[in-house]
């Protein structure tokens, strides 16, 4: 019995010794993140800003898959502003629900957005990270306003 035990604490004590050996994996994504990137603002006056980041094997797809996560975050941000704006709103006699500004919203175009920044870094396994950050006038959000209240 004892020899047993003292048989599994020598394989205990092997396996811990081999336990500290560290793997260096390589990883893809590489340490260089633009400034801009960091040091976000979500809007000024002028603008409302959004921001994403995507890695794909082709540049081109890293980039379109950017475009498509910045629209859609900034998308959520239009969203939300046209839902706090009008929760219930009567012009003309006419009601305007929540549930007819989701409709609106949903066909909404995307013109209007502009590209403010982008960097595109190549990775250690040959892959490609897009930085991407786009705006969209307020001046185009009141306009949008506007027409949801005359097409009602």
């Amino acid at each position: 019995m004892k020899y047993m035990i003292f048989l599994i604490f020598v394989f205990a004590l092997f396996l811990n010794s081999c336990s500290n050996k560290y793997f260096n994996l390589d990883n893809d994504i590489d340490n260089k993140v633009p400034a801009w990137f960091i040091d976000f603002k979500d809007e000024d006056e002028k603008n409302i800003y959004a921001i994403a980041t995507s890695i794909s094997p082709d540049m081109q797809l890293s980039l379109e898959k950017s475009k498509m996560l910045a629209l859609n975050n900034i998308a959520q941000k239009l969203k939300g502003l046209l839902d706090s704006n009008f929760k219930v709103s009567s012009v003309n006699e006419k009601v305007i629900t929540e549930g007819d500004v989701n409709i609106i919203v949903e066909n909404f175009s995307t013109r209007g957005f502009k590209e403010q920044q982008r960097e595109i870094f190549k990775t250690k396994g040959d892959r490609y990270r897009t930085y991407l950050k786009i705006s969209l006038e307020k001046a185009l959000i009141k306009s949008f306003d506007d027409y949801i209240i005359e097409n009602r």
